[in-house]
């Protein structure tokens, strides 16, 4: 019996450690597969919105304003803005103000880039920096009634780094998953064999005898119930075994009396014969 409660309790912490071996390599599939695409559409989604509402600011609102609005951009969203006319000269960009401009500008789009967004009317693509070597995404917008065309980037460095952290974040935390499932299986296995062999423990004494066996469980749930119908049948058991003694002594004490006659018969009997031989 002890071999079976190892093996129910195997069992128990090969289900836990399967289950979390499937959670972890849904994230892994998750993170491999999904993480980086589904990222980088929420960046397109966040781009697209910044960049309206920059447009709406360049022509409804004065340079001052709209050069304000586009350095908290920069700063909140580590997005630029660039403003460009429709042969591509740069009017605008995030930090001309100031003199110092910004790295992450794009000029020098293709022509044939900037004649699709004159006909389009917009342009969501990803483009080389080519100052900073590195890759972009890039939204660009033509402003209605006007001859401009407002562009705003993002960098998609710092996604493949954080896709990057996420992969050694979640091998430590497969690790402690696993160790955790493990821990628990051993904790839920010991609260379920510990019912188990109190009932094994009292069947066995029922069957050598030992009809004031009982199981103390006050649990309410399965085990219980079980333990329950148990002590009731070992209470029937016991009625049983006592009506058994007394009909085996009620049955002994009728039949002394005639087993008495007999054997007075029998002695008579024989007596008789032993004086007919002499």
């Amino acid at each position: 019996f002890e071999v079976r409660m190892h093996k129910i309790q195997t069992k128990r912490m090969m289900g836990l450690v399967g289950m979390t071996l499937v959670i972890v390599a849904f994230l892994w599939i998750y993170q491999v597969a999904f993480l980086e695409a589904n990222y980088i559409n929420a960046q397109k989604e966040k781009l697209v919105s910044i960049v309206e509402t920059a447009a709406m600011s360049y022509s409804n609102q004065s340079l001052d304003a709209f050069e304000n609005l586009t350095e908290e951009m920069y700063y909140k969203d580590n997005l630029t803005i660039e403003v460009l006319n429709l042969e591509g000269n740069s009017l605008f960009v995030t930090g001309n103000m100031m003199g110092r401009g910004h790295m992450m500008g794009q000029r020098g789009l293709s022509m044939e880039m900037l004649r699709e967004i004159s006909i389009e009317g917009d342009l969501l693509t990803t483009a080389k920096n080519t100052r900073l070597n590195l890759e972009t995404l890039l939204y660009a917008l033509r402003i209605e009634d006007s001859e401009a065309i407002l562009i705003g980037t993002l960098p998609l460095e710092p996604i493949k780094a954080t896709v990057d952290i996420l992969e050694s974040q979640l091998f430590y935390l497969t690790l402690i998953l696993l160790l955790l499932s493990i821990l628990m299986s051993i904790f839920i296995a010991k609260y379920f064999i510990k019912p188990i062999k109190e009932l094994n423990y009292s069947v066995k004494a029922i069957a050598e005898g030992k009809l004031d066996t009982r199981v103390a469980l006050s649990s309410k749930d399965e085990f219980g119930d079980l333990a329950k119908s148990f002590n009731h049948m070992a209470e029937n058991l016991t009625r049983v075994e006592h009506l058994r003694k007394d009909l085996i002594a009620n049955v002994s004490h009728e039949l002394k009396t005639p087993l008495g006659i007999i054997k007075g018969y029998a002695e008579l009997t024989r007596d008789l014969h032993g004086d007919n031989a002499t």
